[in-house]
């Protein structure tokens, strides 16, 4: 069986990590609805990343993805070429 242990939030992503806060707050706010109507004790809130992650914690995030602040931004995807099957298509681990 499942034992729900919180709720995640991916906000929309923003030039200043403040501007997620509303979202951070909003769900805050929901879980905390939530422990009232279910009696859960849902104990963490997984919100924030590298860019806003100080905001998510000061609304209550008992987890963050700071990925990027440790080990740096991710490669480019590289594309399929024009003519391949997957044209357009981000070849991953596929060959073209």
């Amino acid at each position: 069986h499942l034992e729900l242990q919180g709720l995640m939030c991916l906000p929309p992503v923003f030039d200043a990590g403040e501007a997620a806060r509303p979202y951070f707050a909003r769900l805050y706010r929901l879980r905390e609805d939530l422990r009232a109507r279910t009696g859960l004790p849902l104990p963490h809130l997984s919100m924030g990343m590298s860019g806003d992650f100080a905001a998510a914690v000061a609304e209550g995030a008992t987890l963050v993805r700071i990925g990027t602040d440790i080990f740096g931004p991710r490669p480019p995807k590289r594309r399929c070429p024009a003519g391949s099957p997957l044209a357009g298509r981000a070849a991953g681990g596929l060959s073209c």
